[in-house]
């Protein structure tokens, strides 16, 4: 807090990416989840930097702004150039939260050390071209080399309504574009879209006696959109898939029980569908099967 001010705080050092609602989701909180996933494609990570917030109106507008290294990597900065972040926060009734974002970074990574972004979307981010697998990346249908190391220029916009009443059910909408350029050919530039739909039924709706027992749905997606430019979708698929990925899109149903105070029980299945690019060989294809998740 500066001078008292609720309108001016500032933090230094690092902390969570404040751009959309879903990195209030990630690595805190777990408690107060009301599914096990994460959204495939929320705006979330660290980086180091400054952050500035604060609210006005009594509490019925806010901001949070951030000026950052924009680099994945913790205290490293690839190129010199800044990541910029702005969200603007409005409040009209207590039952009503609105928010739209925005984040720039501009170069990063450089020749013999590709770019790897601070902003993720889920396990996905913003990096050089073919970076980090040795799986070949088809582009119209044709497998084409690396893309440059250095990325010119990332902007993010983003939107999220949270409609949320306390006994009965809690509803998030969110959505958002990702334009990834590199310094290079046309080819390699990404559009990343994502958007998350997800209902909490609460079990007060009902009777009383359910109020600690709650169903929660949710669908969402990432992807380029693009049937022939896919893009790395989620790490943990670089040795098999690569950045062959067109979209990735997860069905989730779950089921939660606050047992007693500190003591949570939660299921959930997540349907979950990836879509390739043209073009690629049987075995990569036959890597995009089985990908739905189970947890308790």
């Amino acid at each position: 807090g500066i001078a008292d001010q609720p309108w001016l705080n500032v933090q230094v050092g690092r902390f969570y990416l404040p751009v959309g609602e879903a990195y209030l989701r990630y690595g805190k909180g777990f408690a107060h989840r009301p599914l096990i996933s994460q959204p495939v494609g929320g705006p979330w990570w660290w980086d180091e930097g400054v952050r500035i917030y604060g609210d006005l109106a009594d509490g019925h507008l806010g901001y949070v702004a951030s000026l950052s290294n924009g680099d994945t990597p913790f205290n490293g900065d690839s190129d010199g150039d800044k990541q910029a972040s702005l969200k603007l926060i409005a409040r009209p009734f207590d039952w009503l939260h609105l928010s739209a974002s925005a984040l720039r970074s501009g170069r990063i990574g450089r020749n013999g050390a590709p770019g790897s972004g601070a902003l993720w979307l889920g396990e996905s981010w913003a990096r050089g071209f073919g970076s980090g697998t040795a799986v070949p990346s088809f582009v119209d249908g044709a497998a084409v080399p690396d893309g440059p190391d250095r990325l010119t220029d990332t902007l993010l916009l983003a939107g999220d309504v949270i409609v949320d009443l306390p006994e009965q059910l809690r509803l998030w909408l969110g959505f958002g574009r990702y334009e990834i350029e590199t310094d290079g050919a046309s080819l390699y530039d990404r559009d990343l879209e994502y958007w998350i739909a997800e209902l909490v039924l609460r079990g007060a709706l009902i009777s009383p006696e359910l109020s600690r027992v709650w169903l929660a749905l949710r669908a969402d997606a990432l992807g380029t959109g693009d049937e022939d430019r896919g893009y790395l979708l989620d790490f943990r698929r670089a040795g098999t898939l690569g950045y062959n990925v067109e979209s990735l899109t997860a069905y989730s149903l779950g089921l939660g029980w606050r047992l007693a105070h500190g003591l949570t029980l939660r299921a959930e299945y997540s349907f979950r569908n990836l879509e390739l690019v043209d073009g690629l060989p049987p075995d990569l294809r036959n890597a995009a099967r089985r990908v739905d998740l189970f947890g308790i």
